[in-house]
């Protein structure tokens, strides 16, 4: 193989397995969460957990806040979870990627719930993501801030990868 196909090949995307999915969602605490507005998009940063297959988050709010009437209106969102490698661009404080890719993201899409009585293990899951985190990030003091903690009911979840190799395929 000559130096260019050896480096087209780290650089070609591919679907991520189920496994590397997996993976992604369990080291990757941060994601995009996308809903539809009205005909409008609306995507918000957002910290989650993964837990048995289901994707959590802990909602808070000083006065309502508008994600609550977007799911009422339409329960069905998908976050966007991504991770660079940038230590293959020359930053040496950047953690390498589970996958063993330059790039990984992933869209999973589903059905949002509240969920009023969370397990010990998602309440665990959800907490240890937005570490650290300030202390309110809402706004407003803790004694006014509503939290709430919602379920996405995962439909679909698929990745694209990019550089090095699947150790979950090999």
């Amino acid at each position: 193989m000559t130096e260019d196909e050896i480096q087209t090949e780290e650089l070609s995307m591919r679907e991520l397995s189920d496994e590397g999915v997996r993976e992604l969602l369990e080291s990757e605490p941060y994601g995009v969460l996308s809903m539809c507005d009205d005909g409008v998009p609306y995507g918000i940063p957002m910290s989650f957990g993964y837990h048995d297959g289901d994707v959590y988050f802990e909602f808070g709010t000083v006065e309502g806040g508008r994600k609550f009437g977007v799911l009422e209106t339409n329960p069905v969102a998908a976050l966007t979870v991504y991770a660079l490698d940038r230590s293959r661009w020359g930053d040496s404080t950047a953690n390498l990627l589970p996958t063993g890719f330059a790039w990984a993201s992933i869209v999973v899409t589903g059905k949002i719930e509240e969920v009023e009585n969370p397990s010990e293990d998602v309440r665990d899951a959800v907490f240890e993501a937005r570490q650290p985190s300030p202390a309110n990030p809402w706004g407003g003091s803790m004694a006014e801030t509503e939290l709430s903690f919602h379920k996405m009911d995962v439909d679909t979840a698929e990745g694209r990868v990019a550089g090095g190799g699947n150790p979950a395929e090999d």
